[in-house]
């Protein structure tokens, strides 16, 4: 069979759609019977044009026995055609939407790039979600991620959709937030170098706020620019009255919630939960005896602790909680510990730095002996089977004298 037609053929079964396991051929030179769905005895180069281009024809090419009566099956026929149209086959196109499109691309990407907004477009699109965001009092998310000082004041960063909100340190910080015990004895050069450090644990941390202003202006060389500025202080109030002045009694003594860490030390970490700050201390941290807090937990992670007391000041609307992420320790077991008496544990933890044993009791609670408390002067060490006798009950644990028994 002439060659020519049979890649004719080959190339017009390609194009119809016709499955590559209908087609067969004959490598020797006997004629190829060709058959047709439209009739049996009409050939393709019989078909008018103007019909074929309307329903093109439906071909198989018929098996037949060579000159040594050696048939050729339509199985290894079509394996064949197959392996030929392989390797005409050019390579496939690939198609980056990085680097540009090459070739043929999929309608899908194509729908990509049409809507793609280029960089100028998603600011303005972001500057308008905020300006919206503003009148609506709505409470977004971000990370912090610049802390500068800029003419001797601290200004902190995060980006929201690439768009960057500043907090002064007055819309930033609660006003009641504490920056040591001395801040008032310092002076204004050692409070802003406290402040600053203040803030600097803070970075990574995963803060609310709500949008205060959105000013537009020129910088130096006339170019506009738009600042946006945020408020963390009242975004952390819409939170508060959202969980505990609503008319409702959401949030209960007992009750789990997420607590989102925004800076850690040594010996506590700092932790918004519900609207409110609270420090929780290292034996607070978790349901291990913590020595570092730094070993558990980094500003921007998000733990979950127990409420244990609820002060709420309706006519201040102020809001006290003290949380504890100790989670097995039911609060009613902490509350039944006696001051005076005497509980059995195991030392589990020493505290070089504070001088501090951690004792697990057999109840769950969490009791820290003083070094100077260590009765009789025997020494005691990690694994030790103690006896402690309570001198103080707080919210999360008891402080006690011990003794080896």
């Amino acid at each position: 069979m002439d060659e020519k037609l049979l890649d004719e053929m080959i190339i017009d079964s390609a194009e119809t759609g016709v499955p590559a396991e209908e087609l067969s051929e004959q490598e020797t030179d006997a004629e190829t019977n060709i058959v047709s769905e439209e009739t049996d005895e009409t050939t393709l180069d019989e078909i008018a044009p103007e019909e074929a281009e309307k329903k093109p024809a439906v071909v198989k090419l018929m098996p037949q026995v060579d000159a040594q009566n050696n048939p050729e099956t339509e199985q290894s026929a079509v394996a064949r055609l197959v392996a030929q149209q392989e390797k005409r086959a050019e390579k496939p196109v690939v198609a980056s939407v990085e680097h540009g499109v090459i070739g043929e691309i999929s309608e899908q990407i194509q729908r990509e790039e049409k809507y793609r907004l280029s960089p100028e477009e998603k600011k303005a699109q972001a500057l308008r979600d905020l300006a919206r965001y503003k009148r609506m009092n709505q409470i977004l998310w971000a990370t912090v991620e610049s802390i500068v000082t800029l003419n001797g004041l601290i200004r902190i960063g995060v980006m929201w959709n690439g768009i960057e909100v500043v907090f002064s340190k007055d819309t930033y910080f609660e006003p009641d937030f504490k920056f040591g015990s001395d801040y008032d004895e310092l002076t204004n050069e050692q409070k802003s170098n406290r402040e600053m450090a203040f803030a600097r644990y803070q970075l990574g941390a995963h803060i609310p706020f709500c949008v205060d202003k959105i000013v537009t202006g020129k910088d130096s060389s006339g170019k506009e620019i738009t600042v946006v500025a945020g408020s963390r202080c009242k975004a952390m109030k819409a939170l508060r009255d959202h969980y505990f002045f609503n008319g409702k009694e959401t949030v209960n003594v007992g009750d789990l919630a997420k607590a989102h860490v925004l800076a850690v030390r040594d010996d506590w970490a700092l932790v918004e939960v519900l609207g409110c700050e609270y420090r929780l201390d290292a034996y607070a941290l978790n349901d291990e005896c913590v020595q570092n807090c730094m070993d558990w937990v980094k500003s921007g992670d998000t733990i979950t602790v127990r409420i244990r007391k609820i002060h709420v000041d309706p006519e201040a609307k102020d809001v006290r909680i003290t949380v504890t992420g100790r989670l097995f320790v039911a609060p009613e077991t902490i509350n039944s510990m006696q001051k005076g008496g005497t509980y059995i544990g195991n030392v589990d933890a020493y505290n070089a730095k504070k001088k501090t044993y951690s004792v697990v009791l057999y109840n769950g609670v969490l009791a820290s002996v003083p070094e100077s408390e260590v009765m009789y002067g025997y020494p005691i060490t990690l694994g030790d089977r103690v006896s402690v006798k309570v001198k103080r009950v707080t919210d999360t644990h008891v402080i006690g004298a011990a003794m080896k028994i």
